[in-house]
């Protein structure tokens, strides 16, 4: 459940960041593998009598769910899985106003950030960083009349304004 809720902000904040800066906010994407690199897996399936789809992400998913044999050793999903996994191509961070592709094709989202983990990951405070500007939290960010965040800043939350009042809350 915790998994859910994490992805979930991500995904929340995503959308909030591109919606306040649509030319550069830092998201990540995951583009979708070509075809011929599921040949593996696909043989390797198809060795234990297993069909597999990889016409999306979803197909694959949902292959990777029903793949079972009876009689057969209980890791043989997770291994197909695992190679699954192989097969993908790797995620990249990119600005949001330089590729106009913003799905993530391991998720099956439209668009995604990482937000949820600041100690472990430097894009992360980025984005943090972000959207402590989008909410009005971080008064050093230089406000021009016509930013979107001009005319948030007069509606910043409570939430906000507590974070900005709290000396160990900044990053």
């Amino acid at each position: 459940m915790v998994e859910v809720f994490m992805l979930l902000a991500n995904i929340s904040v995503a959308e909030h960041i591109v919606g306040e800066f649509p030319e550069c906010a830092l998201l990540r994407r995951h583009p979708a593998p070509p075809p011929s690199n599921y040949d593996i897996l696909v043989k390797a399936a198809k060795s234990k009598n297993i069909e597999i789809q990889v016409d999306s992400a979803k197909a694959l998913a949902e292959s990777l769910d029903r793949a079972a044999v009876p009689g057969a050793p209980p890791y043989l999903n997770t291994l197909l899985r695992i190679l699954a996994t192989r097969c993908m191509m790797q995620a990249i961070y990119f600005c949001s106003g330089m590729e106009p592709d913003t799905h993530h094709y391991g998720l099956a989202i439209a668009i995604y950030t990482h937000f949820t983990s600041p100690i472990r990951r430097y894009s992360d405070v980025i984005v943090h960083r972000l959207l402590a500007v989008c909410v009005g939290a971080d008064p050093t960010y230089p406000r021009s009349p016509t930013s979107r965040s001009s005319s948030s800043s007069a509606t910043t939350s409570t939430t906000a304004t507590r974070w900005r009042s709290t000396p160990n809350a900044r990053l």
